[in-house]
């Protein structure tokens, strides 16, 4: 049995339009074949967490942000959350918005976890907390470097 010319091309554009679909969601961040997890946090002020952005639990990355939308007076957020990996996350666990400095700029949303006996499910909300923000996480840094240079003129002063 002989397969025309014009099958071939048609098969090959399906095939190639197949890839382009799972492609372009792939480098979307988005998993074709695993099983993924929604949860969901309300905040005033996001403070630059996009789409896509990281969520940690202890430093190991566990998932991204799905989706990012505020209602109509911008007064309440949501924060979709998809997670990847299976983690048992208490009910009393809090979400902490963090300003990477070391990824020029782009925010992290880190899961704290709770000591509750209960997990949550998926459709839950988190638990949220503004965190201080990149001043504070800069002055955080420098803190320990003016405790020693307090302590050396201390020393200083001491020895004139």
């Amino acid at each position: 049995m002989k397969i025309n010319n014009e099958t071939k091309i048609g098969l090959l554009a399906i095939f190639c339009v197949a890839l382009l679909f799972f492609g372009f969601n792939y480098l979307k961040g988005k998993s074709l074949f695993k099983k993924e997890t929604h949860v969901y946090a309300v905040y005033e002020n996001v403070q630059g967490l996009t789409k896509s952005n990281q969520v940690i639990i202890n430093g190991l990355q566990v998932g991204s942000i799905a989706n990012v939308e505020g209602d109509k007076d911008m007064k309440e957020i949501l924060v979709t959350v998809n997670l990847t990996k299976d983690v048992n996350i208490p009910s009393n666990s809090l979400a902490v918005i963090n300003p990477n400095l070391l990824s020029m700029g782009n925010s992290v949303l880190e899961i704290q976890l709770g000591n509750a006996s209960t997990y949550l499910k998926a459709g839950d909300t988190l638990i949220t907390s503004l965190s201080g923000g990149a001043f504070d996480a800069a002055l955080k840094l420098i803190n320990p470097v003016l405790y020693e240079v307090r302590n050396a003129v201390k020393s200083l002063d001491s020895v004139m």
